[in-house]
């Protein structure tokens, strides 16, 4: 009997493995055949202005920032971003994806596009571990966290956003590494897993203010930890401040917009 348990659990978590391994596998090999959104042209334009300007405070070579500036002044959204406008959109993921985009050469908007849609799969394929972690630390049950996660994947317009769109994939897929993050903090509330939600919560209202949310909601179910009585009200409070520490530094860092005048700037 413990031999076939173990059986059955060995298979299991192949299983497992497999079905994971060929979600990427098909994701990242048909990620080509979609095209672009109307928003990754814009998104890319506010990558590339604040990649310049970060380039620009703490770089030296001239002749590279020209490179940057010249690309950018011919992007179709250029005129517009540099007037002021849209200036504080989240923009994280593009920053990441122009990084990328420089350190591997691209020298053209449709392989400079595919490149970006290949790794918002990747976010979104990571999204995808999150929530079968999240629904078998939940329940202890793989198989059944295993059916969620399909069910997540293989919504058709989720599953085709997953290439294409940058904001609100995007920012779903960051909320559920901070709703993870967060269920392990009250499971068990150690500073590196504090420091983790903190991250990928900031992360999220990087992408969108509403991820400020997750600070509410960590606050509301520290209350109802501290009725239960599962905890002092001293320790309890000092998890709320760490996290508001955490949560504020990686905030600012993560937010370009900020770096200037924080205060006024969030609440703009």
């Amino acid at each position: 009997m413990k031999f076939r348990n173990k059986y059955i659990a060995e298979n299991n978590q192949v299983f497992i493995y497999l079905f994971f391994v060929s979600f990427f596998l098909i994701g990242i090999l048909i990620s080509d055949d979609y095209g672009i959104s109307i928003d990754e042209p814009f998104h890319r334009s506010l990558g590339y202005f604040w990649y310049l300007q970060i380039f620009e405070n703490f770089s030296n070579n001239s002749s590279e920032i020209n490179l940057l500036r010249d690309k950018f002044n011919s992007m179709y959204w250029s005129e517009n971003i540099k007037q002021g406008q849209y200036r504080e959109y989240g923009v994280i993921f593009d920053l990441v994806c122009v990084f990328f985009e420089e350190i591997f050469k691209v020298d053209s908007d449709q392989q400079a596009f595919k490149l970006k849609h290949k790794f918002n799969f990747l976010i979104f394929f990571i999204s995808s571990i999150f929530l079968f972690k999240l629904i078998n630390l939940r329940f202890k049950k793989k198989l059944f966290a295993l059916l969620v996660t399909f069910f997540y994947i293989s919504s058709p317009r989720i599953f085709a956003e997953s290439f294409y769109n940058p904001k609100d994939l995007i920012f779903m897929s960051f909320c559920l590494y901070s709703f993870y993050f967060c269920s392990k903090t009250l499971n068990n509330p150690t500073t590196i897993n504090i420091i983790f939600f903190s991250f990928f919560s900031a992360l999220a209202t990087s992408v969108r203010v509403l991820g400020i949310l997750f600070i509410f909601l960590f606050i509301t179910f520290i209350i109802f930890s501290i009725l239960e009585k599962k905890g002092s009200l001293k320790k309890n409070l000092k998890l709320i401040l760490l996290h508001f520490f955490s949560y504020s530094i990686f905030l600012y860092t993560l937010w370009p917009f900020l770096w200037d005048d924080p205060l006024q700037n969030i609440v703009i």
